[in-house]
C-alpha cells in the first residue's frame, strides 16, 4: 500500500453568530434543522464541542442562547418577529404570525433552559431591519425570520475555536490488492483498517474476497491516523476468510504513515456576516475585527481579505459588490494594526460554495469577507 503523510495545522477560528431565525412560509414552528435539545440534556451541551464550520454551529444557536444567558443572568434580549409581508392574507394575520414566531423562540429559551421569561423581550415589526429584496424568492424567503437583539452585543459574541489541530492527509485514496486460497469453497471474508485502537473501516462479504479494493480517507479519519501514529501505533489493515467447513484465517500489513507540522500558525476570521446588497460593516463586525486583528495579526503575520456575494443579482454587480466588502474590512484592518502585512484584498464575486445558496441561512453566510492570518510558529 501507498505511504500517508499527514500534515498538523495550529488553527483559529472565528465564525460570527447569524442573529436570525428563519421559518418556513405562513409557519411559526422552528424548522428541524434548528437542534433542540431537551431540559434533561442541557449539562451535556459545550459550547467549545460546537462544530467547526460556520453553519453547523450556527444551527445550534439556540442553544447558544441559553447558554450563554445562563452564564451572564443580568443579560437579556429582544426577539423580534417578522414576516415577508405576503405569507398570510391580511395585515392582522401576518402580525400575529409574526408576534407567534417571536414568542415559539422565548417558549423554547424559558421552558428547555429555563431563562426567566422577563429577560426575553418580544416584539413584532412590519418589515425586517435590514430586509433582503423581494425581487428574488430567495429574498421573500429571507425576510420570514426572527431577529435577535442584544443591548450590548454579548450574547452575539461570535463562536471561537482557539489553536485546534486541523489535519491534511495526501493521498486520499489508498488501493489495496487482495487475494484468498483456500482448499474449500470461501464462505466469508471481512476487511478491516483500524488505527491504534480505533476503527476506521470495516466491510464483509460472501464468497471471494475482491481482488482490488479503494479506502476513500475521510476527513474524520485524519485525527485517528495522527493520534496512533503520535502513539507510535500502527495504522493497520486485516483481511480475514472462513471456507465453507468453518475454518479461518487472517492477515495484517501496516501501511506506513509520516506526520508533519506546518510550519505557520492559522488564524481565521472564517466569516463576516452583511447585509442583502451590503458593504457596510456593522458594529458587531467592527468589533469582532477589532478583536481578531489585535489577538491575531502580530509583526511576523501575514494576512489575506477575501470577499464574497450570495449568487442573486447580475455577476459584475457581484464582483463589485465582494470588492467593496474586501475594501471595507481592508481599511478597518489597517486602521486598527498600521503595520499589519496584507498580501492580498480580493473580491471573487459568488461564493463558491454553492451549497450554501440553496438557504437563507447559507446565502448570508456566502455574504462574507474572511480574513486569513498566517503566523510563523515559535
Amino acid at each position: 500500500p501507498q505511504h500517508i503523510e499527514i500534515v498538523e495545522t495550529i488553527v483559529t477560528e472565528t465564525f460570527p453568530l447569524l442573529p436570525y431565525i428563519f421559518f418556513d412560509s405562513a409557519s411559526s414552528q422552528l424548522a428541524s434543522k434548528y437542534e433542540q435539545i431537551s431540559s434533561s440534556d442541557l449539562d451535556r451541551f459545550r459550547s467549545r464541542e460546537l462544530p467547526h464550520t460556520s453553519l453547523e454551529a450556527y444551527y445550534q444557536i439556540l442553544n447558544v442562547l441559553g447558554n450563554r444567558m445562563i452564564a451572564e443572568p443580568n443579560e437579556r434580549i429582544t426577539v423580534v418577529g417578522t414576516t415577508d409581508g405576503a405569507e398570510v392574507a391580511t395585515g392582522s394575520k401576518s402580525t400575529t404570525l409574526a408576534k407567534e414566531r417571536a414568542e415559539r423562540v422565548k417558549e423554547y429559551l424559558t421552558s428547555t433552559w429555563a431563562i426567566e421569561p422577563s429577560r426575553i423581550i418580544t416584539k413584532t415589526v412590519v418589515s425586517a431591519a435590514n430586509p433582503s429584496s423581494k425581487v428574488y424568492d430567495e429574498g421573500v424567503q429571507e425576510n420570514r425570520r426572527v431577529e435577535i437583539v442584544s443591548t450590548n452585543g454579548k450574547m452575539l459574541e461570535p463562536i471561537v475555536h482557539e489553536k485546534f489541530s486541523r489535519y491534511d492527509g495526501s493521498p486520499r485514496v489508498i488501493p489495496f490488492v487482495m487475494s484468498a486460497k483456500s482448499k474449500q469453497p470461501i464462505a466469508t471474508w471481512e476487511f478491516k483498517i483500524t488505527a491504534g485502537d480505533a476503527l476506521l473501516y470495516h466491510t464483509k462479504g460472501n464468497d471471494t474476497p475482491p481482488t482490488t479494493f479503494g479506502w476513500s480517507i475521510s476527513n474524520a479519519d485524519l485525527p485517528s491516523i495522527a493520534k496512533a501514529n503520535d502513539d507510535k501505533a500502527k495504522l493497520s489493515a486485516t483481511l480475514t476468510v472462513k471456507d465453507e467447513s468453518g475454518l479461518s484465517d487472517a492477515n495484517s500489513f501496516d501501511v506506513p504513515v509520516s506526520k508533519s507540522r506546518f510550519p505557520f500558525e492559522l488564524s481565521r476570521l472564517s466569516l463576516v456576516v452583511f447585509d442583502f446588497d451590503k458593504s457596510t460593516i456593522s458594529k458587531q463586525n467592527q468589533l469582532m475585527i477589532s478583536t481578531f486583528v489585535s489577538h491575531s495579526i502580530k509583526a511576523e503575520s501575514e494576512a489575506r481579505i477575501t470577499g464574497s456575494t450570495d449568487r442573486l443579482g447580475e455577476l459584475d454587480h457581484n464582483q463589485e459588490l465582494s470588492q467593496a466588502r474586501a475594501d471595507a474590512v481592508g481599511e478597518l484592518v489597517k486602521a486598527e494594526n498600521p503595520d499589519a502585512k496584507l498580501t492580498e484584498i480580493k473580491g471573487i464575486g459568488p461564493a463558491e460554495t454553492s451549497d450554501l445558496n440553496a438557504t437563507p441561512e447559507g446565502r448570508y453566510y456566502c455574504r462574507t469577507v474572511t480574513v486569513q492570518v498566517q503566523t510563523p510558529l515559535k
